[in-house]
């Protein structure tokens, strides 16, 4: 009758002890994971600086004063073969004044920039205060500069037969400043002689 009891009470055991091994041997279903946090928004990037204004270009220099504009007058030219040395001479009438040049024959560098036919020369330039028809005894006003080209066609005999001439003559105008004056002959015949 006990050892009814003891195995009746064994075998009521099993089942809880059995019971309890499968509780030990099975793990617990793991809990969800947490939600991750959302990221922060990134900040805004910074405005790019304003480019820097360019210089203002420098000004352009003013342009210099041409020279006064040369005045054509009238003029003729004679020859002369009476002396020592034989002479061209122009003579530019500007109404109460007398322009005058006068070539020589000969060989020099001379003072002023005239290109002439080789073997003459220029022996002077200068303007009187008086017209070409009447005479002085006042000295001319020298020319500051004399330009140009004088050029000749010769007869058989070596004579003069005509004469090109552009030559501009400037002088003080007194106030300062130049006139400027201008004879232009083209393939004149010369006069012969030349009053004294």
């Amino acid at each position: 009758m006990k050892h009814g009891i003891w195995l009746a009470a064994l075998l009521l055991a099993l089942p809880i002890a059995s019971a309890c091994s499968d509780d030990d041997d099975t793990g617990g279903v793991g809990g969800s994971g947490g939600g991750g946090g959302r990221g922060g928004s990134g900040g805004a990037g910074g405005s790019g600086g304003a480019g820097g204004t360019g210089g203002a270009g420098g000004s352009g220099g003013n342009g210099g004063n041409g020279g006064a504009e040369a005045r054509v007058i009238p003029a003729t030219v004679c020859t002369d073969y009476s002396g020592a040395l034989d002479r061209v001479v122009f003579t530019g009438d500007d109404t109460d004044r007398c322009l005058e040049l006068v070539l020589a024959s000969g060989t020099g560098t001379g003072t002023w920039d005239v290109a002439v036919p080789d073997g003459w020369m220029v022996a002077s330039a200068g303007l009187h205060a008086a017209p070409c028809d009447e005479e002085t005894t006042e000295l001319p006003v020298t020319p500051t500069a004399v330009e140009g080209d004088i050029t000749f066609t010769e007869a058989t005999d070596g004579s003069i037969e005509t004469i090109t001439a552009d030559v501009v003559f400037t002088f003080p105008d007194g106030a300062g400043g130049e006139e400027r004056l201008r004879i232009d002959l083209d393939e004149v015949a010369p006069a012969p002689g030349c009053a004294q």
